[in-house]
């Protein structure tokens, strides 16, 4: 990318890029947090060059990755599937919104994140009035 005089690389952070601790993902969160940590090394060592590096925060998408672990225990999933329509997104909401930020940015370092603290707090409050149900 150096060579060609411009490039862009971001990659995907997840479950533990934050350095929160979820019992059943001491690998996964290890190598997300290992993804952050390369990600923001990567910006500084292509800091005053024409490479952007940065680091996209999907949040909670509704995947197997997050329906598996229920597969054979879907009393759980029934108790977990309110908080999961609060905080999750389909790909198809999720995925759009990140390319378009991806293809509008021109800053080096940045982090795209898709679930903010405020966007968080703001789904908590308004959950009671506007339901959502993502799975069925």
């Amino acid at each position: 990318m150096l060579e060609q005089g411009f490039g862009s690389l971001y990659n995907m952070e997840g479950m533990g890029a934050d350095g929160r601790k979820t019992k059943g993902y001491s690998v996964y969160g290890t190598s997300k947090a290992a993804v952050r940590f390369f990600t923001e090394s990567l910006a500084v060592d292509t800091a005053d060059t024409p490479v952007i590096v940065g680091g996209l925060s999907p949040g909670m998408v509704v995947t197997e990755f997050i329906t598996r672990h229920y597969v054979d225990r879907p009393e759980e999933f029934e108790r977990v599937k309110p908080i999961f329509n609060i905080l999750s997104d389909r790909v198809e909401t999720v995925t759009p919104w990140l390319a378009q930020r991806v293809l509008a940015n021109e800053k080096n370092g940045v982090r795209i994140v898709w679930l903010t603290p405020l966007k968080i707090m703001m789904r908590f409050m308004t959950s009671r009035i506007r339901k959502r149900n993502l799975f069925d």
